[in-house]
């Protein structure tokens, strides 16, 4: 009997560690921010780690500027320029390599790098990552045989619209191309990097595959149901997933043959969020608080016509208003004009005129959904993208500005090229992560990035700066809650910015009182690069308004 409520009593407890692991991260009650498990409010700057192409994985040995993850150099790498969260890519094709098998071998070296990161304080997304569809049509996504199962058109000739548009050379074929073709009828890599992978979104072959993806032709959308079930089922409970990305960057469905698929917000509406729905409620019924991220469709919400007109975006939300839930876009200033990257990335004189106005209208957009329609979090999961170049470093500080007045994580793109095949920056693809050839850190990204701020506050925040300047000036305020035990963490680049020390004052901003001095607030100071910041709940009233400002000595 004894044994017997023994092993009852730890089959509990570990039940409850389970049901407490699965609440790990959570929306606020104002639907503003993420809150992590001991109620803080917290903040992510990260980084995009997206392997395309088989093994469909980082090297996960041995440390190199294009292709590794895991590395102590990688992982010390990400702390010390502040790096809290990375959105992994975990595609389809990789998970289910035949119809109905799935690669569990694959899945394990992903937990493995998921629980790694966890492990050093960073926490990941999970992407479902898609351009162009699929390999079959040079990019990547759904599993190659099941688009060849589920068939898709070879000719311009759907309708009336998608002649028209053929006469026109609008829409084009795989044919037109001339591919070479490997054993599995799939086009070279080297072949498809020729073009710009936007180049192929006019083809005949992927507009009608995505008709046949949102009418669930052959049942393929249920089976990328299935592949969402098997990765809920695999990472339930694990507290350093962040959440799921659904499907990254979905189109509008068939645009060359479909005249309102052109009408802005139309898509997410009646194409898009019905597949989301169908996602978010099977994966409820495995894990019901999971946080779901969902993104809506570039074009047309989007239009590349003078300097980017930014007209739609997401107006209502996948799951029941009680779910967890964030809205997740990208910002890219490429987007801004047909020619506005004629070379992968925005020119230099395009990220001091175009590229700030083309930046703030897409915020302004989508601030405006996620607060009047949606009432979720916001989250830029991608931006950049660009080289080693003060362009870059123009494109970069114009879109973490913007993130930085309204409390919007993000993650950049990307950590290290990882041979991507399907980006703007094709032509500088070796340059778009952060580190030279050499395994050194690009200063150009180094200065974008790796910016002061606070991850997680003991209480909800109400303002924040960080300007590069002489004092490289960091400020910010949040409402103390006495119901949060854990302190607020401060992230500070030493060896960058603040080389010569740094100087922190604590007030309450309200009365000006001086917090550190009358001990209401302590801080730890020992951990490199990061100072832990706790308001003592026996002096410091409940919502005190609490300012740390905090700059570099020179």
């Amino acid at each position: 009997m004894k044994n017997g409520f023994l092993k009852l009593f730890t089959n509990l407890f570990l039940f409850i560690l389970l049901i407490k692991a699965s609440y790990f991260f959570s929306i606020d009650s104002s639907k503003s921010f993420i809150l992590d498990n001991t109620g803080r409010y917290s903040i992510f700057h990260g980084v995009n780690v997206v392997v395309k192409l088989p093994p469909y994985l980082p090297n996960l040995d041995l440390f190199d500027p294009y292709m590794s993850l895991n590395t102590k150099y990688d992982l010390d790498t990400m702390k010390r320029l502040g790096f809290n969260m990375v959105r992994l890519g975990v595609m389809w094709e990789a998970v289910e390599r035949q119809p109905n098998i799935y690669d569990y071998d694959y899945l394990d070296k992903v937990e493995k790098i998921i629980n790694t990161l966890g492990e050093n304080g960073i926490y990941t997304m999970i992407d479902a990552h898609e351009d162009v569809f699929a390999r079959n049509f040079c990019g990547e996504g759904v599993p190659y045989f099941y688009v060849n199962e589920m068939g898709y058109d070879q000719k311009c000739d759907a309708n009336v619209m998608t002649r028209i548009l053929g006469l026109f050379g609008v829409c084009k074929t795989l044919s037109y191309y001339n591919f070479t073709y490997d054993e599995n009828g799939l086009p070279l890599i080297e072949d498809c990097k020729k073009h710009t992978f936007g180049e192929y979104n006019s083809l005949a072959e992927v507009s009608s595959a995505n008709r046949n993806f949102y009418n669930n032709v052959n049942g393929i959308q249920d089976k990328f149901v299935e592949f969402w079930k098997v990765i809920a089922k695999r990472f339930k409970g694990n507290k350093f997933v962040l959440g799921y990305d659904f499907w990254n960057e979905p189109s509008p469905g068939s645009v060359l043959e479909d005249p309102k698929s052109f009408i802005p917000g139309r898509p997410d509406i009646k194409t898009i969020l019905p597949l989301y729905k169908k996602i978010d409620n099977a994966l409820r019924e495995i894990d019901p608080d999971y946080i779901l991220y969902f993104e809506n469709t570039p074009f047309p919400d989007t239009l590349p016509i003078f300097g980017g007109l930014i007209w739609g975006s997401m107006k209502e939300k996948p799951a029941d208003d009680d779910k967890p839930q964030v809205y997740n876009f990208h910002t890219y200033c490429c987007l801004a004009g047909a020619d506005a990257c004629p070379h992968g990335e925005a020119p230099y004189s395009s990220t001091i005129t175009i590229c700030p106005k083309y930046h703030n209208n897409k915020f302004k957009q989508e601030i405006k959904a996620a607060k009047e329609f949606l009432h979720t979090p916001l989250f830029l999961s991608e931006f950049g993208a660009c080289s080693d170049s003060l362009a870059c470093y123009n494109e970069i500080y114009n879109v973490v500005k913007l993130c930085e007045e309204n409390f919007i994580s993000w993650s950049y793109w990307n950590y290290k090229p990882y041979g991507d095949h399907t980006t703007s920056a094709i032509e500088l693809v070796e340059y778009e992560g952060i580190y030279n050839d050499d395994g050194t850190i690009q200063n150009i990204k180094e200065k974008g990035l790796s910016r002061s701020y606070v991850q997680y506050y003991q209480g909800k925040p109400i303002d924040f700066k960080f300007e590069i300047n002489s004092d490289s000036n960091f400020e910010t305020c949040f409402v103390f809650d006495k119901n949060i035990s854990e302190p607020s963490v401060l992230y500070y680049n030493k060896d960058y910015f603040y080389k010569k020390g740094y100087f922190i004052e604590i007030i309450n901003d309200e009365t000006k009182e001086n917090l550190l001095e009358s001990k209401a607030i302590t801080i730890d100071e020992n951990t490199p690069n990061y100072i832990f910041i706790k308001g003592n709940k026996s002096i410091l009233e409940d919502k005190t308004k609490i300012r740390v400002i905090f700059k570099s000595i020179e």
